[in-house]
């Protein structure tokens, strides 16, 4: 593409453009079962008016942090095998709410 954007800009510039739209059509087609099975929770804690308002399921998420903490000690402190650990992670996972992109109206 220098080669060419100091011979052609214009096929240069068109090149780039391409290459950088190829990257991102590759990047969202093959990650795309990725993104599918991502689990989200949204919650928040902010100070309005001088008192602590929380949106969401903020009980719900000090839990897994929780169970994630104490599955991670559990681990490091090798008190756990791998087999398990995996299994306990991904009952915490699947735990979580799950939204199939199918059925979720554009936000």
């Amino acid at each position: 593409m220098g080669a060419l954007g100091h011979l052609f800009p214009v096929m240069g510039a068109t090149l780039a453009a391409l290459s950088y739209l190829a990257g991102l059509w590759f990047g969202l087609h093959f990650s795309r079962d990725l993104r599918r099975r991502t689990r989200t929770m949204t919650v928040a804690k902010v100070f309005i008016a001088g008192e602590m308002v929380e949106f969401g399921d903020v009980h719900r998420l000090e839990q897994i942090r929780s169970r994630l903490a104490d599955l991670e000690s559990r681990r490091l402190s090798r008190r756990i095998d791998p087999a398990l650990y995996e299994a306990e992670w991904a009952e915490i996972f699947y735990s979580l709410p799950f939204e199939d992109p199918a059925h979720v109206s554009n936000r």
